[in-house]
């Protein structure tokens, strides 16, 4: 995906590395400003570069490599800002920085599993993903009776 370019990817057969080329998708390049959102299906590998962004919310990934930096300079004199290129719309999440592995849960309870991949002269692929937390649907219910509990006092 190049040049402006988008894709909503919602679903695919389950991903056979075996049985070329049946099932999944191998490798998804996403660059020069385009968008890719992912909500289900196996992708092996996705590679973020050249200003792309993407919405990872479901779905297997088993390696994520981005080649952009996770900083931008504004200002004068220029400051560095947070500029993160992937979000990923989640529930929960750990990442073991010994064996850059993330590991956590999607928005539908699915667990995933993914390689972070780094690549010399750009930022950690940690450093490029935004976590949107998924609140729990008790953790809901109870913030809005404390909500009304304080509004009644």
């Amino acid at each position: 995906m190049l040049g402006w370019s988008s894709a909503v990817i919602q679903g695919t057969a389950p991903y056979n590395q075996e049985i070329y080329p049946v099932g999944g998708i191998e490798r998804l390049d996403v660059t020069a400003y385009a968008h890719l959102d992912l909500s289900g299906g196996e992708v092996y590998e996705i590679n973020i570069g050249a200003y792309a962004t993407a919405v990872l919310s479901g779905g297997k990934i088993n390696r994520l490599v981005t080649t952009q930096s996770a900083w931008q300079y504004v200002g004068q004199p220029p400051v560095p800002v947070w500029n993160p290129h992937v979000e990923m719309i989640i529930k929960d999440w750990d990442y073991n920085t010994t064996t850059k592995i993330l590991n956590g849960i999607w928005g539908n309870d699915s667990l995933f599993n993914i390689q972070l991949v780094n690549v010399s002269g750009y930022s950690p692929t940690i450093d490029n993903i935004e976590f949107t937390i998924i609140p729990e649907p008790m953790t809901m219910v109870l913030l809005g009776l404390g909500g009304l509990l304080i509004r009644r006092k």
